[in-house]
Parts: structure tokens; C-alpha cells; sequence
């Protein structure tokens, strides 16, 4: 999961996919992991943003492992 939380961050110039610095408390971000919506912006490619909610998949044992995501 953490892996593709900085993977996001890092093809989108250091944001976070699910949490706003402005806007958000500890509580609405918390709300969110429950059932994120993720937002990619236009510069992600397909294969990026598949890479990505295969790294992030909720269920541990659908989600990439290391080897996998390789």
C-alpha cells in the first residue's frame, strides 16, 4: 500500500492521492481509506494507473507484492 501511496506522490509532483492538507482532519482522511476514490491526473499513463490500484487493492492478498510489482 505504502508503496504506491509514494509511487502516486511521485509522478504527481509530492500530492497525495486521498489526503488534502487544506481541507482535511484526521477524521475525513480516515473517512476516505475506507472507500477511496481514486483521482489521476492526465499526465498518468494507463499501465501507471493500473500499476498503482494493483499496489493499493484493499484486499492484501489481491494487492502486488514487491516481486509482482516488478
Amino acid at each position: 500500500w505504502g508503496v504506491g501511496i509514494i509511487m502516486y506522490m511521485l509522478l504527481n509532483k509530492g500530492n497525495h492521492p486521498l489526503y488534502d492538507k487544506d481541507n482535511d482532519t484526521t477524521l475525513t482522511y480516515f473517512k476516505k481509506l475506507e472507500n477511496p476514490k481514486w483521482k489521476f491526473p492526465s499526465s498518468f499513463s494507463k499501465i501507471s494507473q493500473k500499476l498503482f490500484l494493483k499496489l493499493v487493492d484493499q484486499d492484501s492478498s489481491k494487492r502486488y507484492s514487491a516481486f509482482l510489482a516488478l
